[in-house]
């Protein structure tokens, strides 16, 4: 139960991470270039992440 418990709590920190350090990719992206390469930015990082990941994790 506790080491469920501690796994469960790792993924949500690395999640969470994650999301934070994208998030302030996109934000440098936005203020250094423009709203369309922070888009293309997010674009190109959920065909990587939601497509290509979900591909290799489901091994396809």
């Amino acid at each position: 139960m506790v080491q469920a418990l501690c796994h469960h709590f790792s993924s949500v920190l690395y999640v969470s991470l994650h999301i934070f350090l994208i998030n302030l990719i996109q934000l440098w992206l936005f203020k250094r270039y423009d709203f369309v390469s922070m888009y293309t930015f997010r674009l190109v990082y959920y065909l990587i992440w939601h497509i290509g990941w979900g591909w290799v994790r489901l091994g396809y």
